[in-house]
């Protein structure tokens, strides 16, 4: 995507904070739904629950992994939802679900650089037709002098 793809979507300059602040936010969303699906879910241990008896070593190895994280876990303490919640499985999860996002960022980071610009396009009043068709063959109409890379 060029800079006069933007242009002739209807981003100006200005939506620039707007759509950090909307990446941002989904980054945040992301986040806190990874870890609480690892939270839940418990990918590493139902991942050696499926190898059975040869498993041990590393179950064993989690356990210490899990205490250790609990040393770590006053952070966690101080912030009243997180209270009530294991706090060795907490961090754990934080860790598993670390590690899922940087699985799928070659897929999320794209997909939050559209939903961001689409958002502002969507808050800008604009039609919103060229987005929605995939982002093809968008107007310039509500692009006036102010528009990224180009001066009408």
């Amino acid at each position: 995507m060029s800079v006069q793809h933007f242009a002739e979507s209807g981003l100006v300059a200005m939506d620039i904070p707007k759509a950090l602040a909307v990446h941002e936010a989904l980054g945040i969303g992301l986040l806190g739904g990874a870890w609480a699906g690892c939270y839940h879910l418990q990918p590493t241990r139902r991942g050696l629950a499926s190898f059975g008896s040869a498993s041990a070593p590393m179950a064993e190895a989690m356990e210490k992994a899990s205490e250790k994280f609990s040393r770590w876990s006053s952070w966690t303490s101080r912030v009243p939802v997180l209270r009530r919640a294991d706090q060795a499985r907490l961090l754990v999860s934080l860790a598993e679900s670390s590690v899922a996002r940087k699985l799928i960022a070659p897929a999320t980071v794209p997909l939050k650089i559209w939903l961001a610009c689409y958002v502002v396009l969507l808050t800008k009043g604009a039609d919103g037709q060229g987005v929605a068709r995939g982002g093809g063959g968008g107007s310039a109409g509500s692009g006036g002098s102010g528009t990224i890379g180009g001066s009408g």
